[in-house]
């Protein structure tokens, strides 16, 4: 992945792509999990924080609390 690809560990690529991301956007309820936030989920077969590339190990994805159908 191009971000790990640039020198970003696992867990500075994710937080980049989610909060940093929101926070760029000027976005205040997004990009974190937090009570009253909007949230939506990918539920990974493997953790990314061992490989990054385990985030293409989909296995659901939840929009607004509701799971998307396959």
């Amino acid at each position: 992945m191009m971000v790990a690809d640039a020198g970003l560990t696992p867990m500075q690529a994710l937080l980049s792509a989610t909060g940093g991301a929101a926070a760029a956007l000027g976005l205040e309820d997004v990009g974190t999990l937090e009570p009253g936030k909007w949230a939506d989920l990918l539920v990974l077969a493997a953790d990314p924080l061992e490989d990054i590339t385990h985030t293409r190990s989909l296995e659901s994805v939840w929009i607004a609390g509701n799971r998307v159908a396959d």
